[in-house]
């Protein structure tokens, strides 16, 4: 991943070093208004390819693969905190009965129908069976929350703005480069679709 990030940011040098010749060559060409000169779109196109085909596949491959790490953490910690709710129940209902075993066990023994001791360990661990129980439940709950509000809704949030910004380059670039222009409106659309599926 940081050798990714790394190729990713030695592009975007590339990419600004293009686009400011660009820019430079749009500058001195003092062209009248309208698309800009062969030259100048060529260097564009560069850059454009180097954005679109060079740059952005593999940053959207970092983020599904981050993505998929948050996933995959979360499965096996909400995993985790059910599989020790299941436990913590089932450990706790088998002393309980044991406890209840015992109570029987002593009530006949000694012609006693209740034992004190007995009585209060048995309330009390059911007591904490169920608060331990419930402190799982309630922490797996936090878990799924937090992914759900907290990390899903902030990469949809980015995924959309970084689908807006791109809509917006397509939009400039069908403006500046026409022998393209059929190629950045369909990118249009489909981004746009992209947009709304989001």
């Amino acid at each position: 991943d940081q050798a990714a990030v790394r190729s990713i940011l030695d592009g975007l040098g590339q990419y600004e070093r293009l686009a400011s010749r660009a820019m430079v060559l749009d500058e001195q060409a003092n062209h009248p208004a309208g698309p800009p000169p062969a030259d100048v779109i060529a260097v564009y196109r560069q850059a454009t390819d180097l954005m679109t085909l060079e740059l952005l596949p593999p940053a959207y491959n970092l983020t599904l693969e981050g993505g998929a790490t948050v996933r995959e953490a979360y499965a096996a910690k909400h995993s985790a905190v059910l599989s020790g709710r299941l436990w913590v129940a089932l450990a706790g209902l088998a002393v309980i009965a044991a406890l209840v075993a015992m109570q029987f066990f002593v009530a006949a023994r000694f012609r006693r129908r209740l034992n004190p001791a007995l009585a209060v360990a048995t309330l009390g661990l059911l007591l904490l069976t169920i608060l331990a129980v419930r402190l799982l439940s309630d922490e797996a709950a936090h878990l799924q929350a937090a992914k759900t509000s907290g990390f899903d809704s902030i990469l949809t949030m980015s995924q959309a703005r970084a689908i807006g910004n791109s809509l917006h380059a397509d939009e400039s670039r069908f403006l500046a480069d026409p022998g393209r222009a059929d190629t950045y409106t369909l990118a249009y659309l489909d981004k746009s679709q992209a947009v709304l599926y989001v």
